[in-house]
């Protein structure tokens, strides 16, 4: 299988699917594909054994008080930040996860949020994602 994937580093990508159908390879894929500087926050430890290229990987929590200085610090400096299981990180708590879902781009950051519950995915999100 071929395709082309034109994504840039400030985009924001959201990965909807069943378990099972091939979000967590798609991700690392799009990871080992693209030259981006990558923070992976993975709460069930899926990325474990994929070698892609990251700076930073997190098996966290996702109400770990430490998501929000990870987000802030990442967009600080320009990273694309990945986060597994995105329904489960509260959209609400985390203002670093607003922040980069609305404004990343003006920092050079983007987003890829893989989720197989979209209905809990704020709506912010679904309308800047693509």
């Amino acid at each position: 299988m071929t395709f082309n994937l034109d994504l840039r580093k400030t985009d924001g990508i959201l990965i909807i699917g069943k378990r099972g159908s091939g979000k967590t390879y798609l991700s690392a894929w799009i990871m080992q594909n693209y030259p981006f500087r990558y923070v992976v926050l993975d709460p069930t430890g899926s990325y474990r054994g994929y070698s892609f290229r990251r700076e930073a990987y997190f098996e966290i929590d996702p109400l770990d008080p430490r998501v929000e200085n990870i987000v802030r610090a990442a967009m600080r400096h320009g990273y694309f930040v990945v986060v597994d299981e995105a329904d489960e990180f509260p959209y609400a708590k985390y203002s670093a996860i607003r922040t980069l879902v609305l404004r990343g781009r003006n920092w050079g950051s983007g987003y890829m949020f893989i989720t197989h519950t979209p209905a809990l995915i704020s709506t912010s999100v679904m309308a800047n994602s693509t």
